[in-house]
């Protein structure tokens, strides 16, 4: 996992002009605060910038971790300044499960 957020980082996040925090990196689970991308700056639509964010971070997850998923702690559709990702490598069907809840989430928040 330390391997893969170091590549991640190096090749795709910082070329993007994301910047990310990564912590309590274990060989399952990697929490990460992205602080800082350009889709948040220019956009006025915190719903859709989470959306993509969160999309985009899972496929890149995924492509590693087929067995993984994408948490999500808090995103700027709930106000928050930043959002906070968890990756997990192997996911329990609970965590599986979680993808339905933030996908409706973010249906439920697009269209008020």
């Amino acid at each position: 996992m330390e391997q893969w957020v170091e590549s991640t980082t190096r090749e795709i996040l910082n070329p993007l002009g994301t910047e990310a925090t990564f912590t309590k990196i274990t060989n399952n689970k990697v929490k990460s605060v992205m602080n800082r991308t350009l889709l948040q700056e220019e956009s006025t639509e915190p719903e859709i910038t989470s959306l993509f964010t969160y999309g985009f971070m899972r496929g890149i997850l995924l492509s590693a971790f087929p067995k993984g998923e994408l948490l999500v702690g808090s995103t700027m559709a709930q106000g928050a300044p930043m959002t906070e990702l968890i990756f997990k490598t192997k996911a329990t069907e609970e965590e599986k499960a979680e993808r339905e809840r933030v996908k409706s989430f973010f249906a439920t928040t697009m269209k008020e």
